[in-house]
């Protein structure tokens, strides 16, 4: 009587390792290949099977269960069939006979957009709801190109050619200008590292990919800009949360998904340490007198946490009562089709959660606070991208040129 048991090839893996079969009959045992790849986190070891309870666990592991258990069923049976006419098969011939239609090796992914989804549902624990939403954007436009040339796309596409398709699709059809169009780049490219590291595919060649583009201003408020906004009193309960809120992110230099989990327990009195949702980053921040009285009203529940989407409105209004109109270029690169889009906006238009990292970052080094200092807070990991804050602190320029030159007092 043949028996059939499932191991991985490496139980201490990191990443997803293959999934093979023992056949043991007749006094020897068989290894058998299944195409499958699992995370060692992801299997049972005593059951040996893929796990289907607990957090964090693929949508597909149930599936990956039936297809192991189909390949059970059907290697005794082959080996049945040919031991009964005197031939012991080999593992490779059984694997032959065994395969399912569209395994990995025969058809490494049906269906693209449905292993997209499957991504998307991995990282979503992990993962804060502005970066889901931004790769479901990525997923969005595979299916509209797809739409678009009437072919279905299969991991074996992905090739220079779908590549300068795709970014010809993004630029023309879809109107991404270019620091759009790399980053869905990016997330593609971690999509595919993903589809390779369960299994999907062979590792896609995205040599080359990289998309190079200008990078747009930084637009954060000036100090009188931040004063402004300080200032501001008798506001409607809800602006007045807004602007705490908003404050909140401009004295921390706080995205968005950390500011709103906040807890006391991240306050050591003199500075608040935490680690960064989206980037797993540890994070060190003074506590400036002006952030002390907003920190005691988070903590005694008096300030309410707001969808993403509702601020961003919010903080417009607050900044346009504080008078920051000043008009504001921007600009947006399309290189594809060799455009230069300029257009111009009232300040207070441009304003919203992501203004206020860049204000903590961009006031710091006017203030000339240490580059490392900035960075523990930030989760920056070079200085090459802090520099992009020097570049739109002209004050700064003027107020050093003065210094350097004798001219202060004129």
């Amino acid at each position: 009587m043949a028996i059939i048991s499932f191991h991985l090839r490496n139980p201490k893996a990191v990443k997803p390792t293959p999934v093979f079969m023992s056949l043991y009959a007749d006094n020897q045992q068989t290894k058998i290949k299944t195409g499958l790849r699992i995370e060692p986190k992801q299997w049972d070891v005593e059951g040996q099977k893929c796990k289907t309870r607990g957090k964090g666990l693929l949508q597909t592991n149930g599936q990956t269960n039936t297809d192991l258990a189909g390949m059970a069923t059907r290697a005794i049976a082959f080996y049945g069939a040919r031991r009964a006419v005197g031939r012991i098969p080999t593992g490779a011939e059984i694997w032959e006979a065994i395969k399912p239609v569209g395994s990995p090796e025969a058809d490494l992914a049906p269906d693209l957009l449905a292993d997209f989804e499957q991504y998307l549902s991995y990282l979503k624990p992990t993962r804060a709801p502005n970066t889901i939403k931004a790769k479901r954007t990525t997923y969005n436009h595979l299916a509209a190109y797809i739409k678009h040339t009437g072919r279905p796309l299969t991991y074996t596409d992905i090739d220079r050619v779908f590549r300068d398709g795709f970014t010809a699709y993004l630029s023309s059809v879809a109107g991404v200008a270019d620091n759009t169009l790399a980053k869905q780049l990016t997330i593609l490219k971690s999509f595919l590292n993903y589809a390779t590291e369960h299994g999907r595919t062979p590792r896609v060649d995205i040599t080359g990919w990289a998309w190079k583009f200008k990078e747009p201003d930084i637009l954060p408020l000036t100090a009188a800009e931040l004063v402004a906004v300080e200032g501001l009193t008798d506001l409607p309960d809800y602006l007045q949360n807004a602007r705490d809120l908003f404050l909140l992110m401009c004295y921390t230099g706080l995205r968005y998904s950390d500011a709103v989990r906040l807890k006391p327990e991240y306050d050591k009195g003199d500075y608040l340490e935490l680690t960064a949702t989206k980037t797993d980053d540890a994070l060190t921040i003074y506590i400036r007198r002006s952030l002390r009285p907003i920190l005691a009203r988070y903590w005694a529940g008096q300030i309410h946490l707001s969808p993403n989407r509702s601020l961003n409105r919010q903080i417009k209004v607050l900044a346009r009562l504080a008078g920051i109109n000043a008009p504001t270029e921007v600009v947006r690169y399309y290189s594809q089709t060799s455009r230069t889009v300029k257009e111009t906006y009232q300040k207070y238009e441009l304003v919203g959660c992501h203004t206020a990292r860049r204000t903590y970052v961009t006031l710091s080094i006017e203030l000339d606070a240490p580059a490392d200092v900035v960075m523990q807070a930030t989760g920056h990991k070079n200085h090459r991208t802090l520099q992009r804050y020097n570049k739109t602190t002209p004050s700064r320029q003027v107020a050093a040129m003065r210094k350097a030159l004798g001219e202060e007092g004129e």
